[in-house]
């Protein structure tokens, strides 16, 4: 945790994934889950990008908002992440989605 406090990006999402599953010394919470999967994304990591927008998808440490997600999704498909578009193209959303994040 150490790492990620000091702005470290990939431990940023790996300690989000941490308090997302419960594993590790942490216990499951979803909100500082979404926390750090948010200060991943912000500095871009892609993983905390995907991640961020499977928190809004489940509402899981932050309000549901399916338009959100889709938006996170396609940031993190850009960014050339096959998991990411799989995703999409697994789960198309119906109508468009040109809004910037």
């Amino acid at each position: 945790m150490k790492a990620a406090s000091f702005g470290d990006l990939d431990a940023q999402n790996k300690v989000g994934v941490f308090f997302y599953t419960g594993r590790g010394a942490t216990a499951t919470d979803y909100r500082k889950a979404s926390e750090y999967f948010h200060l991943a994304s912000l500095q871009g990591q892609t993983d905390g990008i995907f991640n961020i927008g499977l928190s809004y998808e489940r509402g899981s440490g932050v309000a549901y908002d399916i338009s959100k997600a889709y938006q996170y999704y396609q940031h993190a498909a850009k960014k050339e992440m096959a998991r990411a578009q799989n995703w999409l193209e697994e789960r198309p959303y119906p109508g468009s989605l040109n809004q910037s994040i």
